[in-house]
């Protein structure tokens, strides 16, 4: 009985190192996701900046268009046409910004919960073998 009850505690034991292991490359796998998210946060950032920028150069491109009343009325629709354009295209950008900032945070909530369950799960099989163990002493005593 008790060699069977050994081997028992020897399985969970193992069961648990394999646990544990697995913790370890999933908690590895969720801090690679994480570089990756913070690297793609990064380049949104950069992109917003980009967009501040192009929302600047379209403030200058207007006032130029404003003070440069003496073209043709041809050229003043085609430029009026090139603002259109920027400004849809600006929308675009700041629409798609945000809804990949909304993403990121999204995938970093469920790498977030799917890590502490995973804790949560190993820490729960932890104490009962070591519950299992007590009760295994005490059954010895």
């Amino acid at each position: 009985y008790v060699v069977c009850l050994q081997a028992r505690i020897d399985e969970m034991s193992s069961t648990n190192k394999a646990l544990e292991a697995e913790l370890e490359a999933r908690t590895s796998q969720l801090m690679e996701s994480q570089a990756s998210l913070s690297k793609t946060y990064n380049q949104l950032c950069e992109a917003e900046t980009k967009y501040e920028s192009l929302q600047v150069d379209a403030a200058k491109w207007k006032q130029r268009a404003d003070d440069a009343k003496v073209f043709t009325v041809r050229r003043q629709q085609l430029l009026n046409k090139l603002q259109s354009d920027m400004k849809t295209a600006l929308e675009d950008d700041k629409e798609t910004i945000e809804s990949l900032k909304q993403e990121v945070k999204e995938w970093m909530d469920v790498a977030k919960v799917a890590q502490d369950a995973l804790k949560k799960s190993t820490k729960d099989h932890s104490q009962a073998i070591q519950k299992y163990a007590f009760s295994l002493d005490n059954a010895l005593l």
